[in-house]
């Protein structure tokens, strides 16, 4: 392809397509991803090749012409069907720069030599015609309208950070207080505790440490579109839960009330929610 349009042109090809696939690819999934690499400009340098070998098609042996055109075209073709199949393949960069391959490459073309034996690479003068004009036109216009379009941004990517930074603390700190609540309730049973000292240990130990973890994740200000903000909200939930169960234990426990205190262990017994953002990896 290189040969077919020269270095500098190429180059312009390229650049062009990637830009433009990067640009679709902002534009169709907004924050749900962040994608990169040159697939879309790979696939600009198939357009551009499309649209050389469709303009040369008279000056090119008929042979080459149909095994080149129908051959980038089925690799083209089946590459965006796949990624229409297959999860995690960004389409939108592939469109874009085929699409502007297309264009730049209409745009950009040079007519062969005439000769009996036309070579890739031997050109013969011309002035640009009216649809090689319209060509780069439509590609710039197409730029212009997609670098407007780039939507704002639906949440900002540094409270994302932050936010399962908070979760992962919170994960963790769940897990000591609940071996901690765990170990105060067997200590209490061996040592014969009375449920004056058992509910006061309660108090300070889990339930002012459920109240401060509930109230960090409380502080959190997350936008509702951002990965983790399902699992937050649930973790929330889960903490007030905690807190809920482990202040009503206090108070069964003070009121000698055995039913309340059954009660609150059972509220204490559900199991904590699954943890996974919309990304599906683990925190």
């Amino acid at each position: 392809v290189e040969r077919m349009f020269g270095p500098a042109r190429f180059i312009a090809i390229y650049l062009v397509s990637g830009l433009a696939g990067n640009l679709l690819s902002l534009i169709s999934q907004g924050d749900r991803a962040v994608s990169g690499g040159a697939s879309g400009a790979i696939f600009g340098v198939y357009g551009a090749l499309l649209s050389f070998l469709w303009q040369q098609r008279d000056t090119l042996d008929r042979r080459e012409f149909t095994r080149l055109f129908w051959g980038a075209s089925l690799f083209a073709a089946i590459t965006i069907f796949l990624g229409f199949q297959i999860p995690g393949i960004d389409n939108g960069a592939h469109i874009g720069g085929f699409i502007a391959g297309l264009l730049a490459g209409a745009a950009l073309a040079q007519p062969l030599s005439n000769s009996a034996k036309p070579l890739l690479g031997r050109y013969r003068t011309h002035t640009a015609s009216a649809g090689q004009w319209l060509a780069g036109f439509t590609l710039v216009t197409a730029l212009v309208l997609m670098i407007i379009g780039i939507p704002s941004p639906r949440y900002r990517w540094s409270e994302e950070v932050m936010a399962r930074g908070e979760i992962r603390e919170f994960i963790g700190e769940d897990r000591r207080i609940a071996d901690r609540w765990t170990q105060l309730i067997g200590d209490a049973q061996s040592s014969g505790a009375s449920f004056d000292e058992l509910a006061g240990r309660i108090e300070s130990e889990v339930a002012d440490a459920y109240q401060q973890r509930f109230d960090e994740l409380t502080d959190l200000r997350l936008s509702p579109e951002a990965p983790s903000a399902p699992t937050l909200e649930s973790l929330r939930r889960y903490a007030e839960r905690r807190l809920d169960a482990s202040r009503a234990l206090v108070d069964g426990l003070r009121a000698h009330d055995i039913e309340r205190v059954r009660e609150a262990l059972e509220q204490a017994s559900q199991p904590p929610p699954r943890v996974t953002p919309r990304s599906g990896k683990p925190y």
